[in-house]
């Protein structure tokens, strides 16, 4: 795997972009995505670690750079990942949510829209959208929600009710408590709504939006942290999240109330680096940074998934998360 890996490195860059546009214009075609859409009746495949491998390999680094290999493999041909696809699967989520998502609004549609979902490798969207069209949509192509709570306790309580009621529920795939990592105007109320949340919607995680530990909506809720399973850690302004994320991570596994201690770790990520235009984007160096601020938040042990603030898109970056997931 590692020859493969060092082999692909060595190939210049013109050399590997030209090759990816040539086998992508052949390839990349709706006729030939179409069969691929995952329905109710067939979920998305996604490759898997063996135990082995993940002990050797030392675990999460490993997923990011499967993630920065699968960026190789979509444009050098020579690249070969060996994987047990047999083995069980190492997910963030008991009921199988992917591991890395876009923070932005899924374009719902028909089929159309879910094909441009399957060309950006988009799976997973961090959104406050879930009204009744959003959530079947998401269900019939087997995409997921991290849906953002937003609202007073009474619009937030309703949204969870109908949410439990709805025949398309499973495309939750988890929770966050509310918009702000400050706790909003009443960081109070989530206390009760966490514990709503979770007996309305068992199957889901939810977590609980933070700066840093510090942050108003992680001090209020102490005490409180029963039904939370998850912080998920603003980093739109980092351009490096590892310092802060290991840094919470310790906090959690040396805090005495073991409520704190099981919390494990969501990051929600910038896009670009700061002073990039939108036209530099999906550029090879661009996408490169991308790969190594999500290898650098995975290096983290309590992180389980990172959602990156930028939009989905067939480029080199959406090829790779394709392929990947």
């Amino acid at each position: 795997m590692m020859k493969g890996l060092i082999a692909a490195i060595s190939i210049p860059f013109d050399e590997i972009m030209q090759s990816r546009r040539e086998r992508e214009s052949q390839s990349i075609h709706v006729e030939n995505l179409k069969p691929a859409i995952p329905l109710k009746e067939n979920k998305p495949q996604r490759l898997c670690l063996s135990a082995s491998l993940r002990e050797k390999t030392m675990g999460r680094p490993c997923i990011a750079a499967l993630i920065a290999s699968a960026a190789l493999a979509s444009a050098a041909a020579d690249l070969t990942l060996s994987i047990d696809t047999k083995a069980p699967k190492r997910d963030a989520f008991s009921h199988g949510a992917p591991c890395v998502g876009y923070a932005v609004d899924p374009q719902t549609g028909g089929e159309e829209a879910a094909i441009a979902c399957r060309r950006a490798g988009a799976w997973l969207f961090r959104t406050a959208l879930c009204d009744d069209a959003t959530l079947a949509f998401c269900a019939q192509y087997g995409l997921r929600l991290f849906l953002v709570l937003d609202g007073d306790q009474k619009t937030v309580a309703a949204t969870l009710n109908r949410i439990a009621q709805s025949p398309h529920k499973a495309a939750i795939a988890g929770l966050q408590l509310g918009a702000d990592p400050a706790g909003g105007a009443d960081p109070g109320m989530w206390r009760k709504l966490a514990a709503h949340a979770a007996r309305q919607l068992p199957n889901v995680s939810i977590a609980l939006p933070v700066k840093d530990l510090d942050s108003p909506s992680f001090t209020t809720m102490e005490g409180f942290f029963g039904p939370v399973t998850h912080l998920i850690v603003d980093l739109r302004d980092a351009p490096a999240p590892y310092e802060r994320l290991e840094r919470i991570a310790v906090k959690l596994r040396n805090s005495p109330d073991k409520s704190v201690g099981k919390l494990h770790l969501w990051a929600v990520g910038p896009g670009r680096l700061a002073g990039t235009t939108d036209g530099a984007v999906s550029s090879p160096s661009a996408i490169a940074w991308q790969m190594h601020w999500l290898m650098s938040a995975f290096a983290v042990d309590r992180t389980d998934g990172v959602l990156l603030e930028r939009p989905y898109l067939a480029d080199d970056f959406g090829l790779a998360m394709r392929h990947f997931w």
